[in-house]
């Protein structure tokens, strides 16, 4: 497109189940647009837990939506699931 436009309201919440085991929580809501085509809605969200396994690694379990489809036919629409291993040095 000529122009692209997205606005989007995010909700977040997160904490821990115990010492060693977190979870997050995310979801989006708004509209975007693109120029020459038109405007719609959008949706996103995502689910995620991670344990800590030593002070500098974590492995983390994870889904991501996302999706413009909401009202019309055109648009996208994914779900991606994810392992993550991190190390920090």
């Amino acid at each position: 497109p000529d122009r692209f436009q997205s606005h989007e309201v995010l909700v977040q919440a997160y904490g821990s189940f115990t010492k060693r085991l977190r979870w997050d929580l995310r979801l989006a809501g708004g509209y975007e647009t693109e120029e020459p085509g038109g405007s719609k809605f959008t949706v996103n969200g995502g689910v995620s837990l991670a344990r800590i396994i030593k002070r500098n690694l974590e492995i983390e379990a994870a889904y991501d939506y996302s999706s413009s489809r909401t009202v019309s036919a055109g648009g996208f629409e994914r779900g991606i699931a994810r392992l993550t291993l991190r190390k920090r040095f």
